[in-house]
């Protein structure tokens, strides 16, 4: 199950884990598994999609469950929604 701590940790690095390895604490690597990390930023990019209409219906069904299913509260989703909403935010101001 994805945590709202892990999500604020994975947004504290930027989604970027090798800078969680360098610089991070022990208690906040302690917060992943080899799977939790990578799973949040498919999720991200998933939600991305979503957002710029570029996701079938049935691609969105899917990420529906596995959100569900992955997500320990829907407090988490909402996190995960501002992490792509600031992407977007950085992607826009390069144009």
């Amino acid at each position: 199950m994805i945590t709202l701590r892990q999500i604020e940790i994975f947004k504290k690095y930027s989604g970027d884990i090798d800078h969680l390895y360098r610089i991070g604490s022990a208690n906040e690597k302690s917060n992943f598994s080899d799977n939790d990390w990578s799973l949040i930023a498919s999720f991200v990019q998933d939600l991305e999609l979503v957002k710029k209409g570029l996701a079938a219906e049935s691609f969105i069904k899917n990420l529906d469950l596995q959100l569900k299913q992955n997500l320990e509260s829907e407090a988490i989703l909402e996190k995960l929604k501002t992490i792509t909403q600031k992407k977007f935010l950085a992607t826009d101001n390069k144009k």
